[in-house]
């Protein structure tokens, strides 16, 4: 249902002011600067389109801090981003989407560079959660399943994960002409392939994979295979089933895992 804008931000979140879409941790707050009007229509179908971790602004508290009203403007930027790319990304933009007045936005971030780089973070957090689910963990699942099931999990399966895949899509975009994105998600990768080098490691003590391959370029296949994946589901017409990309996982995890 949408309603005037109650304040509400990995791997990474709601429709606009008025709208929904929730991340696990949500805040709320009073009423701040001005309520749009009641867009029913517009919410049903932005509600579509909403990545999961996105929350909705009626999940606010009645008491927030300044990180929590910074994680609301996120939040509205990455619907925007979802709905538009960054290109429809403006103060004024964020700040209509998030309910506030112009004025109430430019305390919480100074710039526009400064609110883009905030609302990367807030997705890249969203991002590493997904990757640490890559792991070898004693008396766990084994890596190989465990690497399936992250693996299914990028793939933009429903319109949530769409949105979430566009947003990134914007964000890589704009690292080919920020340095600071790019340096940003490299940082990403670099912890990335960490992650799975000591997992892959462990698999290989517990002989889930085979041993003869070095776990950095085990990693490092592991990434590309994921990023390749992404790019082509997201390319796939609308309504196209992921059945190649699906296929293309068990065909890896088999290559992977034969000795």
């Amino acid at each position: 249902m949408c309603q005037g804008a109650e304040k509400g931000g990995p791997r990474a979140a709601a429709t606009a002011a008025t709208c929904a879409g929730a991340r696990p941790s949500a805040r709320t707050g009073p009423r701040f600067g001005r309520s749009p009007r009641n867009r029913e229509g517009q919410c049903e179908r932005a509600a579509a389109i909403i990545p999961p971790w996105v929350r909705q602004n009626g999940d606010v508290p009645r008491t927030v801090d300044k990180q929590a009203r910074r994680r609301v403007v996120a939040d509205a930027l990455f619907r925007i981003a979802a709905r538009e790319g960054l290109d429809g990304v403006s103060m004024r933009t964020v700040a209509t989407e998030a309910g506030f007045s112009l004025g109430a936005v430019q305390r919480y971030f100074q710039t526009k560079d400064e609110m883009l780089r905030f609302a990367f973070e807030q997705a890249a957090d969203a991002a590493r959660e997904r990757l640490a689910a890559i792991r070898a963990a004693p008396g766990g699942r084994a890596f190989p399943e465990e690497l399936r099931r992250a693996m299914l999990a990028y793939l933009p399966a429903d319109e949530g994960r769409l949105a979430e895949a566009r947003i990134w899509a914007a964000f890589h975009a704009e690292a080919a002409v920020r340095p600071a994105f790019a340096d940003a998600l490299n940082e990403l990768d670099a912890e990335a392939r960490a992650n799975l080098r000591t997992a892959i490691a462990l698999a290989q003590r517990a002989g889930e994979l085979p041993a003869d391959r070095p776990p950095e370029e085990l990693a490092e296949l592991i990434l590309v295979l994921l990023d390749g994946l992404w790019w082509s589901a997201v390319r796939r017409p609308p309504g196209a089933p992921l059945t190649a990309q699906r296929g293309v996982i068990d065909t890896a995890i088999a290559m992977l895992t034969a000795s």
